[in-house]
């Protein structure tokens, strides 16, 4: 098969992943609660295994993709996380949905960092930003149509989206193999070893360990140097503390203490579509905008952005907890699902532009270590704070927990950024 463009690559993949993910994930919660009768506790401890798994592989399979592939690291991780939803529709079994977990924390990390990296070296750091910006504009579009096929197969039998997402998955990655080139990427490993003079040791020309070894202390020396990164990976510790709780317990908040409108017509898990749907609507048209009129270039801008967005992102959180009627509550929450719209693509995007292309997956590793240990930390405690108090506390608490997110931009603002990275070939 003929390599495609990176561009359109990650276009198709954003598209069909989010198709997938949002086609299982749409009713997911209703098959666990329904299908498997978890608790809110169990449903917290379901995110806490693949949290805690990515935190041991996060930085280890960042460095792998900086030395090795980052191409053969997302394939990997692709076909790691589509067998993990196989086996959950396949065993509708707690125990068996934790080990699935425990591999879908592994495949993820081999994704998380190494996507952004290849990215970034194949379309330039300049065009970095928008890209990623179209790429999860054109993933929310997936999204969508992966909303009503969720729906219209879980009316059928509840496990059925999760098995042939899983599945998808699977011949995703095989997709990717043929398909996916990586062009700009420079080796760290063995193959780079090979090109020193002859004078260097064999032994120590083919040490697989040594380039692994040297791209983690290059990506921690940088995140000493440079300010800026400690914030933005604090402020990844944060929103790990708070959205764990939030994410894994909406939907059971909703079962347990809203009346849905048309009892007996629409099922829960139409209402979970409807939901996801507008959400996603939403989702785009945000996008859109951020595209159109956020420049992530400028970082006064782009801090702005990241401010007001976390802010929106508290009061509706605070505000989904603290609302006794259905629909205010669906405005509160679509009202959280649009801010984090904004934030992600800033986020990611200024991130990238503080880090060297060689040790590019290991940051947004580390990033993502922080994120996941912050998802450890917060995520069993809010589950028990739900078990015990109430739901309607778990969700207060996961709004107050981003007020330490508000003081990090206060402290940096005003702080200048690094020179951008330039460094690849303009897009097709």
């Amino acid at each position: 098969m003929h390599k495609m463009s990176a561009y359109r690559v990650v276009l198709i993949r954003a598209a069909s992943a989010s198709l997938l993910s949002s086609m299982m994930f749409t009713i997911m919660a209703v098959y666990y609660v329904q299908e498997i009768g978890m608790n809110p506790l169990q449903l917290v401890l379901v995110g806490t295994v693949v949290e805690a798994t990515t935190f041991v592989f996060e930085i280890p399979t960042g460095i792998l993709a900086d030395v090795y592939s980052r191409r053969l690291s997302i394939i990997i991780g692709e076909l790691l996380m589509g067998l993990c939803f196989v086996i959950q529709g396949l065993v509708p079994v707690y125990g068996a949905v934790l080990a699935a977990e425990f591999i879908r924390g592994v495949g993820w990390t081999f994704v998380s960092g190494a996507e952004e990296a290849w990215l970034a070296d194949e379309v330039g750091g300049e065009q970095f930003g928008c890209v990623y910006a179209r790429m999860r504009q054109v993933g929310r579009v997936g999204g969508l149509v992966g909303m009503g096929l969720g729906v219209a197969l879980a009316t059928v039998r509840l496990s059925l989206p999760v098995f042939l997402g899983g599945l998808g998955s699977m011949l995703l990655a095989g997709f990717l193999a043929l398909a996916m080139s990586e062009t700009n990427f420079v080796r760290r490993g063995p193959a780079a070893a090979s090109r020193v003079g002859d004078d260097t040791p064999c032994r120590e020309r083919y040490n697989p360990w040594r380039p692994m070894r040297q791209s983690l202390m290059d990506g921690l020396g940088l995140v000493h140097r440079r300010p800026v990164l400690w914030m933005l990976i604090l402020v990844s510790l944060v929103l790990g503390i708070q959205s764990e709780g939030f994410d894994r317990l909406w939907e059971a908040h909703l079962l347990a203490g809203f009346r849905f409108p048309m009892p007996g017509t629409l099922e829960p898990v139409v209402w979970f579509g409807i939901i996801g749907i507008i959400s996603t609507v939403l989702g785009i048209l945000t996008s859109e905008g951020g595209i159109r009129y956020i420049d992530m270039t400028d970082s006064r801008t782009a801090l702005r952005a990241l401010k007001g967005s976390t802010i929106v992102s508290a009061l509706c959180t605070i505000g989904f907890g603290l609302t006794g009627h259905f629909w205010p509550a669906l405005v509160a929450f679509w009202g959280r699902s649009v801010a984090g719209t904004v934030f992600d693509p800033v986020y990611t995007a200024w991130l990238n532009r503080h880090i060297d292309s060689d040790v590019r997956a290991t940051v947004f590793s580390i990033s993502g270590q922080a994120n996941s240990l912050g998802q450890v930390a917060g995520g069993p405690a809010i589950g028990l704070l739900g078990m015990m108090v109430s739901l309607r506390a778990s969700m207060l608490a996961s709004g107050m927990l981003l007020l330490p997110a508000m003081a990090l931009f206060r402290h940096h603002e005003g702080h200048e950024p690094a020179p951008l990275v330039a460094d690849t070939e303009p897009l097709d």
